[in-house]
């Protein structure tokens, strides 16, 4: 692996000492601890929500807003106005801490460069990418959603924990969320079929543990092996921090629990570490269908077939009868 300049990566394996707090986050809740520990200094923090069932970033002081930060959304966000409020906030010599993606990351430093604001008071967060679906297609599968059920979805959970993180759990995340049917597990396959992810997404420039942002989280996929004695089954967080002065971050949080790991260890089961989402095959076919025919007949034709509804429903059954884990 070759290294960038300017990077000298320590890698740890994390997780927030609250456990409340850490089963509202999608692994180890990382970014909670900090962005609480921002706020709590009087700072601010930049991240995503979803707001008015549509992804967003927001700018916050309010401790509540952390936790709808929370969690992953697998949706492209709109950034909106963040990057004008963040600079103005810089300007005023404010701490920010901001987390998006590897490309939001670096817009956001090319704005503040651009524009002669100090980013000294600026710290970023980005996190293992698999790629931005498109808001379009969410914003289709919510209404597709409500046409089906005559009603109209007030949440969304992208993951959740109630039946545990990891290697056995992990398609369980989806299962209980506000709109509880097989058809709320829809929008994984969507994700991971690699059909509606922006094109850019399958030529990544930042599939690489070497990223613009100053940390980088994600899960902590493999921990089974590597430390199977801190893995509680409940999220455990990869925290690369890329510069030395960062490490604090991690070790001077008090909230924490941590160990060091060497790199190549923490990101070994980061496929997204090494290589971008490779595009499916049938990316194209499925956006002409989309605009030719229409997102009902796209979706049922390439995400929401028989065969998928048939093996959700058996599977589900099966796991309500504890005969399996509900994992995908």
């Amino acid at each position: 692996m070759q290294k960038s300049q300017n990077h000298d990566n320590f890698a740890f394996a994390v997780r927030y000492k609250n456990d409340i707090i850490r089963k509202n986050s999608s692994s180890g809740a990382y970014f909670q601890c900090v962005a609480r520990h921002f706020i709590d200094n009087g700072g601010y923090v930049c991240g995503c929500v979803l707001e008015d069932m549509k992804v967003v970033h927001i700018v916050s002081n309010n401790v509540d807003d952390i936790t709808r930060m929370a969690g992953s959304k697998y949706v492209q966000s709109d950034m909106k106005n963040c990057f004008a409020e963040i600079g103005k906030i810089l300007q005023d010599e404010i701490s920010v801490l901001f987390s998006g993606t590897s490309c939001q990351t670096a817009g956001l430093k090319m704005y503040l460069s651009n524009k002669n604001i100090d980013m000294n008071k600026l710290l970023t967060i980005d996190f293992f990418c698999h790629g931005v679906p498109s808001p379009l297609i969410f914003k289709e599968y919510l209404n597709n959603y409500e046409k089906r059920r005559n009603r109209k979805p007030i949440d969304y959970k992208f993951r959740c924990k109630d039946y545990g993180w990891g290697k056995a759990s992990r398609g369980s995340n989806y299962f209980n969320t506000i709109l509880r049917s097989t058809y709320a597990r829809a929008w994984r396959r969507i994700f991971f079929s690699d059909l509606v992810l922006r094109k850019k997404c399958h030529d990544c420039n930042y599939c690489t543990a070497y990223k613009p942002a100053d940390i980088t989280m994600g899960d902590f996929w493999g921990i089974e092996e590597l430390l199977p004695n801190f893995n509680d089954g409940m999220g455990i967080s990869v925290v690369i921090i890329h510069n030395r002065e960062n490490v604090k971050y991690v070790t001077e949080l008090l909230d924490l629990e941590y160990f060091e790991t060497d790199l190549n260890d923490a990101i070994k089961c980061q496929y997204n570490a090494f290589y971008p989402s490779k595009q499916n095959e049938l990316r194209e076919k499925f956006w002409h269908d989309y605009f030719e025919n229409g997102f009902d007949f796209a979706f049922k034709k390439y995400i929401y077939t028989k065969s998928f509804v048939i093996k959700q429903k058996i599977k589900m059954l099966l796991f309500l009868l504890r005969l399996r884990n509900y994992n995908g």
